[in-house]
């Protein structure tokens, strides 16, 4: 089987859609031996600033000389990404090979018709790689929620991570805040350490804390009033944290926040061994890359590619565009899910742009045209109803002068299928 053919029949998996529990993954893991039980985990769970804080922690943990691996989704550039080691992607025959080693066994559960989605099947092929390469650690982040997200199939991890937390997913994992939080915190086992990063909501605070206490660990709050922010643009922020000086070449100060919180972690991994030398943390953040978070892919005219997929997020990037993009003209490419709060999302940054042509993104989640039209005539003619990618970066770019800003967000999902487009251009 090629390697193409590999990742046809992982995708294919789409089709069993979003499936909460761990009944099937380990039922699964059982098959092949329980590849995870092998390995020691930083495990992350959150609502927004997932995928950064375990770049920052892997990058931090892998340059300073241990075995890392890194498993995040979804993949931006290539699917590859979504399973690293040492932040090097897992190569394809790698992929190929594991693949073809369990795949016997995923056969066993489909002829029962115990199908496990796409999410749980790269989950344990991520598990299978790491274990094969004898990790010192994994960094690991979670899909969707906590308490019953593939990856909490994990005994004891070293450190549990929770991030920023809001609404999102509300129709699985709860309509309340609190409920929300609980969910996300069921990644916390007894006896760990728990690192949560600043939040909006303070009951967020509450429920971790509470969780963290009652299984028994030490519980740390990356709080901003910790950090001093000395510059910020959209090249980086320079701030400080007990009066060490760094600077963060990814633009946004919920970045700076971000690796607050990996700091903590990387910190919190003395305990079991685990070391940073300041040089190193401080190199690592200044050659922080990370695309699709606020990435500058062209100066003049600028052009930004970001992940916000969700209310928090957009919230975030207005918070950007009105630090960082005072008085430039802004159009917009938007691409959203409609699982997401995607009318209140879009009401939110509408203003802060003179037009925002809207596609439907190559996801069975996606909104579709119909939907957009209907934003379209119900919120605002700023909203261009645009049926692909291709024609909305044809017609944004064909309006675009050479002080004016194109801003491409929505979704993950829209990044991933965006960036080589705008990158050939």
């Amino acid at each position: 089987m090629t390697y193409d053919e590999v990742v046809k029949k992982i995708k294919s998996r789409q089709k069993f859609g979003i499936k909460p529990g761990l009944e099937r993954i380990n039922k699964f893991l059982s098959l092949i031996s329980n590849p995870q039980k092998n390995l020691r985990f930083v495990h992350v769970a959150g609502t927004n600033g997932k995928g950064s804080v375990c770049s920052m922690i892997s990058r931090l943990l892998a340059v300073s000389g241990y075995k890392t691996g890194l498993f995040i989704s979804p993949e931006v550039v290539n699917f590859r990404e979504r399973i690293q080691l040492n932040n090097k992607m897992i190569s394809k025959k790698e992929l190929v090979d594991i693949f073809n080693e369990i795949e016997p066994h995923l056969n066993k559960l489909d002829s029962k018709a115990e199908y496990l989605t796409e999410f749980e099947l790269v989950t344990a092929l991520a598990f299978v790689h790491f274990s094969k390469c004898k990790c010192d650690i994994v960094v690991l982040e979670t899909g969707l929620g906590g308490r019953l997200d593939a990856t909490n199939v994990i005994e004891k991890p070293l450190a549990s991570v929770i991030t920023s937390l809001s609404y999102d997913h509300v129709n699985i994992l709860g309509n309340t805040i609190e409920k929300i939080a609980k969910e996300k915190a069921k990644i916390i086992k007894p006896e760990g350490i728990t690192i949560l990063s600043h939040q909006s909501f303070k009951e967020t605070i509450k429920v971790v804390e509470d969780t963290a206490k009652e299984l028994k660990n030490e519980f740390i709050y990356a709080d901003l009033k910790n950090i001093s922010i000395l510059d910020s643009s959209i090249k980086g922020s320079t701030f400080s944290v007990n009066s060490e000086e760094y600077f963060l070449s990814l633009p946004g100060l919920h970045q700076v926040s971000n690796a607050h919180t990996a700091l903590l972690a990387v910190d919190a991994l003395k305990k079991y061994g685990f070391f940073a030398e300041s040089s190193v943390v401080k190199t690592v953040l200044k050659n922080m890359k990370f695309p699709a978070r606020l990435e500058v892919l062209k100066s003049t005219p600028t052009v930004i590619l970001d992940g916000a997929h969700n209310f928090d997020g957009m919230l975030k990037l207005k918070e950007n565009i009105n630090m960082y993009l005072k008085g430039k003209k802004l159009i917009g490419i938007m691409g959203m899910l409609k699982d997401k709060e995607y009318e209140k999302s879009i009401s939110l940054v509408l203003n802060s742009f003179e037009k925002i042509f809207m596609v439907p993104i190559n996801n069975d989640r996606s909104l579709q045209l119909e939907d957009i039209e209907k934003l379209s005539n119900n919120l605002s003619s700023k909203i261009i109803p645009t049926s692909t990618v291709d024609l909305a970066v044809k017609n944004s770019l064909s309006i675009l002068r050479d002080s004016d800003v194109l801003v491409i967000f929505g979704s993950l999902y829209l990044a991933s299928e965006i960036r080589p487009l705008l990158l050939k251009i």
